[in-house]
């Protein structure tokens, strides 16, 4: 959790992270808080934390300071006058500039695949997420899913983004928790996943986030067909886990890799079992094995969250080169390990937290921008954006009908409460209802029932008028 500290004699508000885990001992050695003895202790703990996080770096060097408390910051997608303003967001981010041309990407192909890939679920970032990027802070998950959808998103026809698909960082503690049950399948009741090239699974449990990507999850057959076979020069499916804690994670592989497979199985029937034998399992521990390559660590206890965002954005960029089956062969070492995206440091993780902060600042001028040349614009019940402009033509500002997106369901997982800084909202590819109706509108029955009072009421009305009229 997140403590604010403001220093004797000092105006600055600083916030210092401390664990649960920290706060249960603090807890437990003194049951009057304010003691003596428990402010002595909390006053060493918060010194510590300072000294740890902020010696090597000042707390704002390269922050670009733009909230200051909890305010709404922006709601994607929203129209803007001119759609290449937004894909110069990008600029912010030392990764996307590297790896990316963005002169030779189209504003409109961007906005209108941000559109597409956000479906009716709106991302909403908020003051208190934006917080979480500052020096010390764990990265809660509005901000991690907003990176990953965001470089998720197709900058031009050519970028390997079109083959990537995004999970909500609910979706597979939600598979671990209940198993794979009807609602969470139908969060891909409309997406076939085997389309896809890399698969994205953000995960976030007892503290901690790390990563699970797929590559190649329409390829098993050949896999299994030719595993270990090192001259096959095929794709190959691969599951790999990212995890900056290394062999000291406290994320259970073996867990992840079942809910994983389940997922993978279950999918597969529904897209292309058409035999008899609906037990068939073709994603097995034999020829999709979980491998956790050798990749960079965290060197503190707070930056899980930039290190798995950092593995996402890599993971995209390894789609430009094929995965064979000598790659598995030698657990991912030249594929992943020696490759030169993995060769950054800590410097560069607090570099891209300075990134993401400004980037996200960047948004939330467009934003603001466009809510004041927009003075029309509707508004939800909390007063931000709703996606009206969702299903507009870009080209010609006019409301189109897209019958594939659903409406919006809000869940809470009061698991990952640590981690959450806004609820998440399930659309297009998340929980939906089932007759796909409004779960603003009523049942049948009542409009039914409202509807005869109505009647009711008009004949006795209708009644009393002609009483008077009579007399």
């Amino acid at each position: 959790m997140s403590l604010d500290f403001t220093p004797s004699g000092s105006d600055d508000t600083i916030p210092v992270m401390i664990s649960v885990s920290d706060m249960l001992w603090l807890q437990k050695m003194d049951p009057d808080p304010l003691s003596p003895n428990t402010r002595q202790r909390c006053k060493k703990l918060v010194n510590t934390m300072k000294s740890s996080q902020y010696s090597s770096r000042p707390a704002s060097a390269g922050y670009q300071k733009f909230v200051t408390g909890n305010e709404h910051c922006f709601t994607l997608p929203f129209l803007s006058k001119n759609p290449s303003d937004l894909i110069l967001c990008n600029l912010q981010s030392t990764e996307i500039r590297s790896y990316h041309e963005l002169e030779d990407c189209s504003g409109i192909y961007f906005w209108n695949s941000l559109r597409d890939s956000i479906g009716s679920n709106p991302i909403i970032i908020n003051g208190m997420d934006v917080r979480t990027l500052l020096p010390g802070g764990w990265l809660n998950d509005s901000i991690v899913n907003f990176w990953m959808r965001w470089i998720g998103i197709p900058l031009s026809s050519s970028c390997e983004q079109s083959s990537v698909h995004v999970f909500s960082s609910h979706f597979l503690s939600s598979v671990l928790l209940s198993g794979y049950s009807s609602d969470l399948k139908r969060w891909l009741r409309k997406i076939n996943i085997f389309t896809k090239k890399l698969l994205l699974f953000p995960f976030y449990s007892a503290s901690h986030w790390s990563l699970v990507a797929v590559f190649n999850p329409a390829m098993i057959k050949q896999t299994s067909k030719r595993w270990g076979d090192v001259s096959y020069t095929g794709d190959v499916s691969c599951l790999v886990h990212f995890d900056s804690l290394g062999t000291d994670t406290i994320h259970n592989g073996s867990d992840i890799a079942w809910a994983i497979r389940l997922v993978l199985n279950e999918e597969w029937n529904v897209h292309f079992n058409n035999s008899l034998d609906k037990t068939s399992r073709p994603f097995s521990h034999r020829c999709l094995p979980l491998i956790s390559p050798k990749v960079p660590q965290q060197s503190n206890s707070f930056d899980c969250g930039v290190f798995t965002s950092r593995y996402a954005f890599n993971s995209i960029q390894l789609l430009k080169n094929p995965l064979k089956m000598r790659d598995l062969h030698n657990k991912l070492k030249i594929y992943v390990s020696d490759h030169p995206l993995f060769d950054f440091s800590g410097d560069d993780i607090t570099r891209m937290r300075v990134d993401m902060h400004n980037m996200l600042r960047a948004i939330t001028e467009q934003y603001h921008s466009h809510r004041a040349t927009t003075a029309d614009t509707p508004s939800g019940a909390d007063g931000h954006d709703v996606a009206m402009n969702l299903f507009a033509d870009s080209d010609s500002g006019e409301a189109t009908d897209d019958d594939d997106d659903d409406d919006v369901v809000f869940i809470n997982d009061d698991n990952s409460s640590d981690g959450s800084g806004s609820e998440w909202s399930c659309g297009s590819d998340e929980l939906i209802n089932d007759d796909d109706e409004p779960l603003l509108y009523e049942s049948s029955g009542e409009l039914f029932s409202k509807l005869m009072g109505g009647v009711r009421l008009l004949c006795i009305y209708s009644f009393l008028l002609f009483r008077v009229v009579s007399l």
